[in-house]
């Protein structure tokens, strides 16, 4: 299984290294197969989600509007 990480490159002022470097930290002690992804424009997320295989994957989107 692998966990994929998708980012809103543009939403929030949190600072996305940050961001980053705490999933990073999370899936390293806990040894999880990971990526992260950032997004460049609308709809990205959902064609970048679409792209996973669906039996082994966990999607995670990350920033938003809301």
């Amino acid at each position: 299984m692998k966990y994929h990480f998708i980012i809103n490159g543009k939403s929030g002022k949190d600072n996305k290294s940050l961001l980053e470097g705490k999933i990073r930290e999370a899936c390293f002690k806990r040894k999880i197969n990971y990526d992260i992804t950032y997004t460049t424009r609308p709809s990205d997320a959902k064609r970048i989600a679409a792209e996973f295989p669906d039996e082994e994957s966990v999607v995670f989107s990350v920033g938003g509007d809301g």
